[in-house]
């Protein structure tokens, strides 16, 4: 685009500065292959080419050695609840799902 700007998430940036960061924040993420309704998302889904799954997620943290990821926007169509979100977490290293009036501290 002539602005540079784009508005696709991936890939994600490669740089030193993510380094062992305390918390990388972080949104347009796929959680899960069954979505609501009992969608299921394939492996050739062009959401998977434009969002980040969990695995992937997992991969920049381990890659980069980050304390801590939250994942923000969580989109009803996935068909979770926040129950459903709290149980993952248990399930998943160091990754966390944001709700409202979510405080972070630093």
């Amino acid at each position: 685009m002539a602005d540079g700007f784009r508005n696709d998430v991936k890939p994600f940036p490669k740089s030193e500065k993510f380094q062992g960061a305390d918390v990388l924040i972080i949104g347009n993420t796929i959680i899960g292959d069954i979505l609501k309704d009992g969608f299921v998302l394939n492996e050739d889904n062009p959401l998977r080419k434009e969002l980040f799954t969990l695995d992937e997620i997992d991969m920049i943290r381990e890659q980069y050695g980050i304390k801590r990821v939250i994942i923000t926007h969580l989109e009803e169509d996935w068909g979770k609840s926040y129950d459903d979100y709290r149980e993952l977490e248990r399930e998943l290293n160091l990754i966390y799902f944001a709700y409202d009036g979510m405080k972070i501290r630093l």
